[in-house]
């Protein structure tokens, strides 16, 4: 008969492979929480967040959880009381270094999908501007740039320097803003509409009695027309108020008042003769007011240039009409 060997030379291959998966697992990246603390850490929150990864806040709360557990330090400092978040020096410097991973992933992926020939452009801009100037021409823009996917996202706000996640955003208002390039477009000009029904239901413009439709822009304010050309009187400040643009003109074409609009918002109503120019020619200058937003310092890829140009060619097909 062979040999026993001591016991202290039997090996235990459960507890091995037990051993050996916990070393895996703990050497593995675990790339979902690094994710969702990296918006964390962008966003200064839990619900801002998750409302840009488009999750729950219950899981990027837990991702920050599993990702604390598995580094064995705390990452943000819980404090009774404390609304605001606060990171400690290892969540700044996990923050910093997964934001920049991460910003390095998303340019190689880029850099790759234009090597295969997807072209990708990710566009931003405001509801009302999608909708009522941007939206009729996408016809024009798959017979143009066929070859370009282009996304668009709306977002009311302009982003902090920096913090950019589209390829170029198409902004109203009084531009420039800091930190970014931004290109003026084209001007603009405020201009009194309503629907032809409308007009047929009241036998001539009183402004004294008209219903108003307001909207929340601070360029195109009834005060501003007032301030004008008068008329008004207490009426100017009277009637429903609207969050954007477009639902001012969609109230204006269902017949519901008068609308003070940007004609770059209206022009496409104007065309179609849901909406007319009630204003007997009048109507108030707002220069520069579409702006195309780009990030500042860096050289754009060629289907963003070539979306740029479009942009621009379509600004300036509203300027000679």
């Amino acid at each position: 008969m062979g040999r026993k060997l001591p016991p202290s030379l039997f090996v235990d291959w459960s507890t091995l492979g037990k051993l050996w998966s916990n070393y895996v697992t703990k050497r593995q990246l675990p790339l979902t929480a690094l994710r969702a603390f990296a918006a964390i850490y962008e966003t200064g929150g839990i619900r801002p967040a998750a409302r840009t990864l488009g999750i729950a806040h219950s899981a990027v709360s837990r991702s920050l959880r599993e990702l604390e557990a598995h580094l064995g330090v705390d990452l943000i400092e819980r404090v009774a009381g404390r609304r605001l978040l606060t990171f400690t020096d290892e969540g700044h410097r996990v923050g910093k270094t997964a934001l920049d991973a991460f910003g390095k992933l998303t340019r190689t992926l880029d850099s790759v999908a234009r090597i295969e020939g997807r072209a990708s452009v990710h566009l931003e801009s405001t509801s009302s501007l999608a909708t009522r100037w941007l939206f009729p021409r996408l016809g024009d823009f798959e017979t143009a740039l066929p070859w370009v996917e282009l996304s668009i996202t709306i977002d009311q706000r302009i982003a902090l320097p920096g913090r950019m996640r589209s390829d170029l955003a198409l902004r109203m208002g009084q531009g420039p803003w800091d930190g970014f390039a931004c290109e003026p477009l084209m001007d603009d000009e405020l201009v009194a509409v309503a629907s032809p029904e409308f007009l047929k239901n009241h036998n001539g413009i009183d402004w004294r009695h008209l219903p108003l439709l307001h909207d929340r822009d601070p360029e195109a304010a009834w005060s501003i027309w007032q301030d004008a050309f008068g008329g008004l009187g207490e009426n100017r400040s009277a009637g429903p108020r609207y969050s954007s643009g477009d639902l001012v003109l969609r109230a204006a074409e269902r017949s519901m008042g008068v609308a003070l609009s940007r004609r770059v918002l209206a022009e496409e109503s104007l065309i179609a003769g849901t909406l007319c120019d009630v204003g007997d020619g009048r109507s108030i200058p707002l220069p520069s007011s579409l702006w195309l937003v780009s990030h500042a310092h860096k050289q754009p890829r060629k289907p963003v240039a070539r979306v740029k140009e479009w942009l621009r060619a379509q600004s300036a097909t509203c300027r000679a009409s």
